[in-house]
């Protein structure tokens, strides 16, 4: 990615941790639509890190959007809710970011898979939020075996053993969204099955303003690449809560 292009960029810290931080970008000009919080996904797993939302990041810049890709501590030695609670104090930090550097305009998420849960579970933090292809129930991606047994390899137990966990960390068990939310999904995606988007969008639906984008042949990964199809209308929704 060359940062030239991008405006600024630099790393922010927001915590003690080394996980504890965020890259901030500034599109050129003045015309700022606001601020997108970028949260990735990797199932908890330590190895991946928020390099996934680099592709979009440009994408994002060039609309006129600033961008804060933010980093959680993740892995089995920082066990629910830390991954939650570091989203939560990013945006706290991100916010006063944006009020020094004279950023108007909504606070965004836009997080995937995992990411797009801790968005879910963080929403009263924005103004408006992206899921793309969220991880809403994690009981039922401990009992489908999700992500290579991502379940049981981050919360070393079952459903039955810490029920108190697994819902605190499902959104579909939690208090809707009060914002905007869109729900992106792909029915090809196999990390992330499309029923799981779907029975969450209903679940919210009266009670959230709601969008559900289903692409047919788009898979997981393919939801964070910047020459998706599903970025048009994505972008469309965006912007429109800038008018």
């Amino acid at each position: 990615m060359n940062t030239e292009e991008l405006g600024a960029q630099r790393s922010l810290p927001y915590g003690n941790d080394e996980d504890q931080v965020f890259d901030l970008w500034l599109p050129k000009g003045n015309h700022i639509r606001g601020i997108a919080v970028l949260v990735h996904g990797g199932y908890w797993r330590r190895r991946l890190d928020r390099s996934l939302m680099a592709p979009m990041a440009k994408l994002l810049v060039a609309d006129g959007w600033a961008i804060a890709n933010v980093e959680y501590r993740r892995g089995p030695d920082s066990p629910w809710p830390i991954p939650s609670i570091d989203v939560r104090t990013a945006v706290r930090e991100i916010r006063a970011v944006a009020a020094t550097e004279s950023i108007s305009g909504p606070l965004i998420f836009i997080g995937h898979s995992v990411g797009g849960q801790l968005c879910l579970l963080n929403s009263d933090c924005s103004d408006a939020l992206v899921a793309l292809a969220p991880v809403t129930d994690t009981a039922r991606v401990y009992a489908e075996g999700l992500g290579d047994g991502a379940a049981r390899e981050y919360f070393q137990q079952s459903p039955n053993e810490a029920p108190d966990v697994y819902r605190s960390s499902s959104p579909i068990c939690c208090a809707p969204p009060e914002v905007p939310t869109l729900l992106v999904q792909g029915n090809d995606d196999d990390r992330v099955p499309p029923e799981h988007t779907m029975r969450f969008a209903d679940r919210i639906r009266p009670t959230t303003v709601v969008d559900l984008h289903c692409f047919e042949q788009l898979g997981h990964i393919e939801l964070i690449e910047a020459g998706s199809e599903h970025w048009d209308s994505t972008l469309r929704w965006m912007n429109a809560l800038t008018l």
